[in-house]
């Protein structure tokens, strides 16, 4: 959590969460919500109203709120609000002349359906479905046997309790790999992936066909390592019987 609150967390995770949510968002536009934090405003009840005298706890509200502008100054496609809402006012109902009034500070990042479609990864998908079907399909096998002869297995044999397998992969720039193996995707005829949006197509592609293959869940994920590193995982739920 610590290097979430630093400038270079924050922009990672934004990153993160918004390429993520690109892949799931079905090439339609949304919005990233993001809380910023609550404040305290202290008021005194005067002769013209009620007046805000001080505020407290604003510092790290004002400091998130600057390093969330500076991401999305990152894209100019994206555009952003930062509401503020009331959570807790008693201005009304209390007999003093003095109350304190509770705000929440948030974000919310308009990703519009131009930005989703470049980053999801669907067209790279869809081409090496439509160019390179065989390839695809052998691919999508070496990965099955493979978890199944170290990852699933292994999970088996220890397992963490539970009735669900989480097991994971991740595509790299030329090959599909976890922490056990190492797969490159030359030997199937594909060329390498050097941009991102290869590489996230190409891990949708297995996770539709994994999915199906073992009859499962499958989810993609983005981590961003750098502002141009972009990192692709297929998260697997395997259901134990």
């Amino acid at each position: 959590m610590a290097e979430i609150n630093t400038t270079e967390g924050l922009q990672r995770a934004l990153a993160s969460e918004l390429f993520t949510r690109c892949i799931s968002a079905d090439d339609q536009g949304f919005t990233l919500h993001r809380y910023l934090g609550t404040y305290r405003q202290h008021f005194i009840r005067t002769q013209s109203g009620w007046q805000c005298d001080r505020s407290t706890d604003t510092a790290p509200v004002l400091a998130l709120t600057a390093q969330v502008r500076q991401f999305v100054a990152r894209f100019p496609e994206l555009q952003a609000a930062y509401p503020h809402k009331v959570a807790q006012d008693e201005r009304s109902i209390t007999p003093k002349d003095e109350a304190w009034v509770i705000s929440e500070a948030a974000a919310e990042i308009q990703v519009p359906a131009a930005f989703v479609s470049r980053y999801s990864g669907s067209e790279y998908m869809q081409q090496l479905m439509q160019d390179s079907p065989g390839a695809l399909t052998q691919l999508c096998e070496a990965v099955k046997q493979r978890l199944q002869r170290y990852e699933i297995r292994t999970a088996r044999m220890f397992p963490q309790g539970g009735t669900h397998l989480h097991i994971g992969f991740t595509v790299t720039t030329d090959a599909i790999e976890t922490q056990i193996w190492h797969l490159p995707t030359e030997a199937f005829g594909l060329a390498p992936l050097f941009q991102s949006h290869q590489r996230c197509g190409l891990a949708r592609a297995m996770a539709q066909s994994l999915a199906d293959a073992l009859s499962c869940q499958a989810d993609v994920f983005c981590s961003v390592l750098g502002e141009e590193e972009h990192s692709y995982t297929v998260q697997l739920t395997i259901k134990d019987l």
